[in-house]
């Protein structure tokens, strides 16, 4: 109802399924008098069409079935250029409960965030973040072994920011649930640093993701855990940074639209700093990333240490991801300080993983259930 206050400075440029104030239309018409409306008739249009139509003349676009996913009426409507992706062609989500969200974050700090119309500025303080009602589902437990290289793909690859190329051969398996990743000085040709780094071959949606492993405590070295996806690119990290061994970086990116959609934004993301109150680098920890369709939750030792719901501060990851598991040298000396060649090669020791999630075939999500098909139009299958 915020929307009939007219306050001066919105937390949106636009706002979408407005049906609750249906009876308002007209009258924020008046209220604002350059926005635009964009209405989907369907098969039953509303009975207040002609009164809507005079009350906000050009500046109402009628969708229908045939023209809902089509980007010329939209993009000349709002005098904007189309994009290149498709439109995305997503089912309707009927009206769900909310509930409020306590936000406190304590002694741990937010750091510099993308700029992004999918990343809700961290200094308004009138959004109230909210939690979707919770949705149970089954889900397997797997634990999968270091030393399968069905499950694993070993990579010998590198991306921007880093210094590294990976090599199979710095993945030195220990046993079939103990590994070490070994980053060194190394002359790669296209990187000066060699390291090592593991992703699943499979994709998952939703689940619980966990380590437990001991990051090297040298400056210049990052150690990541995370789940990662390109078009739209979608991610959700721990990370910790050899120059700051007491704390874990948890961070979230975030672009909108179905499978091939080419929304690969960020670079920052929105990163989270949390105090963890030991140094990660001398003992074992168990670290856990739990991703649903209404949050994110990260733990350590099964304490709960974090918690992201809806648009706080973005919608959650909505389409299938790897899950890998790092160590390599950073450009950046703001993100883990500059790189300790005197402390190379240096080790990161992983000594379990275990994931309890959704698998992903042909981007349709499958769940383990000896009790037969649920969950609408997924597909449920024993094995």
């Amino acid at each position: 109802m915020s929307l009939l206050n007219v306050t001066k400075e919105r937390i949106f440029d636009a706002y979408v399924n407005v049906g609750c104030l249906e009876n308002k239309w007209t009258h924020l018409a008046k209220l604002y008098p350059n926005a635009q409306m964009i209405l989907f008739q369907g098969n039953s249009p509303h009975e207040n069409l002609n009164d809507l139509k005079t009350a906000w003349g050009k500046r109402l676009l009628l969708l229908n079935e045939k023209n809902c996913y089509q980007w010329k009426d939209i993009c000349e409507f709002l005098n904007v250029v189309p994009p290149v992706s498709p439109y995305p062609k997503i089912e309707g989500i009927p009206k769900r409960k909310v509930k409020a969200l306590d936000s406190s974050v304590g002694q741990n700090r937010w750091l510099d965030r993308d700029e992004s119309p999918w990343i809700i500025d961290r200094q308004n303080k009138e959004f109230e973040y909210i939690q979707l009602r919770k949705i149970t589902a089954n889900k397997p437990i797997n634990d999968y072994q270091l030393d399968n290289s069905k499950f694993w793909l070993y990579r010998d690859d590198t991306f921007p920011g880093n210094e590294c190329l990976f090599s199979p051969d710095n993945f030195r398996i220990k046993s079939r649930t103990k590994a070490n990743f070994v980053a060194r000085k190394e002359n790669m040709e296209v990187r000066q640093y060699s390291s090592s780094a593991i992703t699943s071959h499979e994709s998952f949606l939703y689940g619980r993701f966990e380590v437990e492993l001991k990051p090297p405590k040298v400056s210049g070295l990052v150690t990541g855990v995370f789940l990662h996806r390109d078009s739209p690119r979608q991610e959700i990290d721990i990370e910790f940074v050899g120059n700051k061994p007491t704390k874990m970086l948890t961070n979230v990116y975030y672009n909108p639209g179905v499978d091939g959609a080419r929304f690969d934004y960020g670079y920052r993301g929105t990163p989270f700093e949390i105090e963890l109150g030991f140094d990660a680098t001398k003992e074992f920890h168990r670290y856990a990333i739990e991703w649903s369709e209404n949050d994110i939750k990260w733990f350590v030792d099964d304490n709960l240490v974090h918690r992201r719901s809806n648009w706080g501060p973005t919608p959650i990851p909505h389409l299938p991801m790897q899950f890998h598991v790092n160590l390599w040298p950073t450009k950046s000396r703001e993100l883990a300080g500059k790189i300790e060649n005197s402390k190379l090669p240096a080790v990161m020791e992983l000594r379990g993983v275990c994931i309890n999630a959704r698998k992903c075939i042909n981007e349709r999500a499958i769940v383990i259930d000896k009790r037969g098909l649920k969950e609408g139009d997924l597909e449920l299958v024993d094995r």
